[in-house]
């Protein structure tokens, strides 16, 4: 009999769940179930049977048409989410792999369980067919291999950054082939400010050329602070890229960026919260030692350490990324 191996992962991917969950639900080692994913090991009928039904569950059709469909990648809580539903768009495939993101995203959006919600993004990197068709592509891929405090991190323990990051360095390229694939009409990237000056702009280019010569996408590119919207100096680097001319300029975001006099401080946000638990007060041990651990690292070099700020100020932790 003939393995039904190509199926089971076909219904494995549809299903969205991880292997440790299939090996609960049907009573089998987790080892067993990569078997059968992997096509080493003949599946059952009966088990393949479940495994169909299970996939037919948690992938139902919408008689709703939405305005268009899109896939969320590297979706940490789903916060690029929030922006496309809000102009009709329709999630139908998501990726996360960490877990207490992937619990949050699902607080988020009770409804994440209506389509494919997949661990690692590498199998559908490999095998793009298990993704539904989307006319848009989102991914806030992996930012701690380009970020400043990340590449500090890794070269004071003496480990690679940056595309040579084997973990999360490479997972761009899962994208690229994504994009290859279905070539969606367009695509929004995000990642840290550093990924442009990373490795003095070699990073950057590489990702430039994989996206205009190799996929034939038409990008821009901006760095975004958060300051104006939110009491924080977190700034990312978005990447946008549509198949076709679409005529998208970054000039049109400033229109939605308030007067600097207006953009929320650190006190705007915590006179809303009179009472705060005491678990969040630093007690005077983690005081000292949140100072210790700056002087250590300052005076090796690396650059780890705390800032503090008060409710005239906003947060800068995340200046340095």
């Amino acid at each position: 009999m003939k393995p039904q191996t190509s199926s089971f992962a076909t219904d494995f991917a549809k299903a969205g769940l991880d292997a440790e969950a299939l090996a609960e639900e049907f009573g089998q080692s987790v080892r067993q179930i990569k078997r059968y994913i992997a096509g080493e090991s003949r599946v059952p009928k009966l088990v393949g049977e479940k495994m169909r039904e299970i996939a037919r569950v948690r992938t139902p059709e919408s008689s709703e048409k939405p305005a268009f469909r899109f896939i969320d990648l590297f979706a940490g809580i789903g916060g690029m989410r929030l922006g496309f539903e809000a102009i009709g768009g329709k999630c139908i495939f998501t990726s996360e792999w960490d877990r207490w993101s992937r619990k949050t995203y699902l607080l988020n959006f009770p409804d994440g369980d209506d389509h494919v919600f997949a661990g690692d993004i590498r199998p559908y990197g490999e095998n793009p067919a298990l993704i539904p068709q989307h006319d848009v592509l989102l991914a806030g891929f992996p930012c701690q291999p380009f970020s400043l405090a990340g590449v500090s991190k890794k070269n004071s323990l003496g480990r690679a950054h940056g595309f040579a990051c084997e973990e999360q360095g490479n997972l761009f390229f899962e994208i690229a082939r994504i994009l290859d694939h279905h070539r969606p009409a367009a695509f929004l990237l995000e990642n840290v400010k550093n990924l442009k000056g990373h490795d003095k702009g070699r990073t950057f280019e590489v990702i430039r050329t994989t996206l205009e010569k190799d996929l034939g996408y038409k990008i821009q590119t901006r760095i975004i602070s958060s300051a104006p919207f939110v009491p924080q100096k977190r700034q990312r680097i978005f990447i946008v890229g549509f198949r076709e001319d679409a005529g998208f300029s970054f000039d049109d975001f400033d229109r939605f960026v308030p007067p600097e006099e207006e953009w929320p401080t650190l006190g705007s946000t915590l006179q809303s919260h009179n009472e705060v638990d005491a678990k969040y007060t630093l007690t005077p041990k983690l005081w000292k030692y949140l100072q210790d651990y700056r002087k250590k690292h300052e005076k090796a070099g690396n650059g780890f350490g705390f800032t503090a700020h008060g409710p005239n100020d906003v947060g800068t932790a995340s200046n340095r990324t």
